[in-house]
């Protein structure tokens, strides 16, 4: 078969049709390509591979790119390396990189999803207007493009009341993806935001888009979605309260196994965090409706209004430290930090005669070593002390600590 042989053998007629009739042209290069799939690892041993990719990407750089949708019948691994190799060339500009990936995205097969990893669409942005490392467009096309063979599945089920049930089950079954293919291609999309949200120009509203594309009936259990959410928020310190609530609202508290329950619980970057301690008992007992007996409705109000917006609404003047007070406690039931800090600053801002005692009482009973020193130092005025003795504050001060004024003359 080689020249040792005879001349004009086998391996010379093959080198010579490869060379003269297949990597010339960019359209029969994809089809060899597409066959070395098949052939793996011969195929990579021989060269062969590596040359169909090399000559593919050379033709890259001509006027006409019809054959861009040629490249569709590859799998996503050489489809992947076949734009490595034309983005490594300086002659092939961003504009063709991206109409290479357009045309791809129109070709793509319906089922591409079910059998694709996440290795697979992680596809390097090649747009020369991209900042994002990867090309979430092109995902979200082929997704919805899945996604659309569903929809289209259902229709048929829907006017098949003329044929029989054997008919009607069979269309369904060929044309709509499983449950099974459903939930593949949900923790796919789950580990592809996983992935993807380290991506510091990845907006908030392209991580929302991807991760709602998906159905319900797509995951089982959230801890995915999750799981991307959280690794999102901690690569993206700075959003805004509007723009963490959406982020956070594509998770599902109630598909959280308990594992993912309790680690949102104690995420102090999550607002879900505050939302799952509130609200854990309902979710857990299948009730529809909670009822908490030891707060204000309107302190209730003030905290859910902090838990969504990470600020405090407006507060008449008179009613600032009792308003304080509550949500101090409240904040500290439910582990809201940043709110029992503020709470705390309010306290220390507006503490008098009148109130020292009260807002002492509450450092103690809440561990809040701050507060009690600004306190502590109120109170090391023996004028400040003689009049805070007289107030009901006080009173209820002595109760929780029989020797505070003892504690508070040796000081």
């Amino acid at each position: 078969m080689t020249e040792e042989h005879s001349e004009d053998n086998l391996a010379a007629r093959t080198e010579a049709y490869l060379s003269q009739s297949v990597l010339r042209h960019p359209g029969e290069a994809t089809k060899a390509l597409k066959s070395c799939e098949e052939l793996l690892p011969h195929a990579e041993e021989l060269g062969i591979a590596a040359r169909c990719v090399d000559a593919i990407a050379a033709r890259s750089s001509a006027t006409s790119l019809s054959w861009f949708g040629d490249l569709a019948v590859l799998g996503l691994h050489m489809y992947k390396r076949v734009m490595a190799a034309m983005a490594a060339r300086e002659d092939v500009g961003p504009g063709a990189l991206e109409g290479c990936l357009v045309s791809h995205a129109h070709a793509t097969p319906p089922g591409l999803p079910g059998v694709a990893t996440v290795e697979d669409v992680l596809i390097p942005s090649y747009s020369g207007v991209a900042e994002m490392l990867y090309d979430v467009d092109y995902v979200e096309w082929v997704v919805r493009h899945f996604l659309a063979e569903e929809e289209v599945g259902e229709d048929e089920a829907s006017w098949s009341a003329a044929i029989t049930e054997e008919e009607a089950a069979a269309r369904t079954t060929t044309s709509r993806p499983s449950a099974v293919a459903m939930v593949q291609v949900g923790k796919l999309v789950d580990n592809y935001l996983a992935d993807l949200a380290s991506d510091a120009n990845l907006k908030p509203t392209k991580f929302c888009e991807l991760a709602l594309a998906m159905p319900d009936h797509a995951r089982i259990y959230d801890d995915g979605v999750y799981r991307a959410v959280d690794i999102y928020l901690k690569a993206h310190p700075r959003l805004t309260a509007e723009e963490r609530n959406r982020v956070c609202g594509v998770v599902d508290c109630r598909k959280l196994t308990m594992e993912a329950c309790t680690h949102a619980a104690q995420n102090e970057r999550l607002l879900l965090r505050a939302v799952l301690q509130l609200f854990g008992p309902m979710m857990e007992n299948d009730a529809k409706s909670i009822q908490i007996d030891d707060m204000e409705a309107k302190v209730f109000k003030m905290m859910l209004h902090f838990i969504y917006t990470d600020t405090l609404p407006n507060i008449d003047e008179g009613e600032i430290v009792e308003m304080a007070q509550h949500l101090f406690v409240a904040a500290d039931r439910y582990n809201l930090e940043r709110l029992k800090l503020i709470c705390a600053n309010m306290l220390c801002n507006y503490m008098d005669v009148s109130t020292v005692a009260t807002t002492l009482a509450l450092a103690e009973q809440h561990d809040c070593d701050r507060l009690k020193e600004v306190c502590y130092r109120f109170l090391a005025s023996f004028q400040n002390l003689k009049a805070v003795t007289l107030t009901d504050g006080f009173k209820h001060l002595k109760i929780i600590r029989p020797n505070i004024l003892e504690e508070l003359l040796g000081r």
